[in-house]
């Protein structure tokens, strides 16, 4: 009886240290399914810039303007987070589970809402740009892997997105767990 009490233990810490991994294999795949969509979105939304105008000025502001608007969302982020934890008072890890369902809930909706604010309020307008000679012939889509300038750019992006994003939440644990680890 004592034997298989044991086996029992060991087995279920074999399935615990199975499971987290499970979970670090699923968040991690979660989160490149997230990044492929988010640079799926960027690009769709940079090569909008093209088609609405062909003025570079203006396409220089709108590219202002959309990265202001990222900002402004990482703010009411925070603005959400601060509202949610002032109204809610968490006592237990249930609690601290609620809060951050609360703010992911409202940051879906208000990220919903401004979606179909896009699609409806956004037209794509035809440009006609006369075309000399033929159409042009089509790079093939491994032509940009033989370039060095394609793994800089793509370095450049990725370590600012990284530096970005590592900020952004140290300071969000910085500003909702200090209290609690220093006081």
């Amino acid at each position: 009886m004592e034997q298989l009490k044991l086996l029992e233990q060991q087995s279920s810490g074999r399935m615990a240290r199975s499971s987290s991994t499970l979970q670090t294999v699923g968040y991690s795949f979660f989160a490149a399914i997230f990044n492929v969509g988010w640079a799926a979105t960027q690009v769709s939304h940079m090569s909008m810039v093209n088609c609405i105008t062909l003025n570079s000025t203006s396409r220089v502001a709108l590219a202002s303007c959309r990265n202001a608007f990222n900002m402004v969302a990482n703010l009411s982020l925070y603005a959400v987070a601060l509202l949610v934890f002032s109204i809610t008072k968490a006592k237990s890890h249930t609690d601290i589970e609620y809060q951050y369902r609360v703010i992911a809930y409202i940051s879906i909706f208000i990220g919903c809402c401004f979606v179909v604010i896009f699609l409806v309020g956004t037209k794509e307008p035809s440009l006609k740009v006369a075309v000399q000679g033929n159409r042009g012939t089509r790079i093939s889509w491994s032509y940009w892997f033989k370039k060095v300038l394609y793994y800089q750019v793509a370095l450049a992006y990725v370590l600012t997105r990284l530096i970005v994003n590592v900020s952004q939440v140290s300071r969000l644990y910085l500003f909702l767990f200090s209290p609690h680890i220093f006081g």
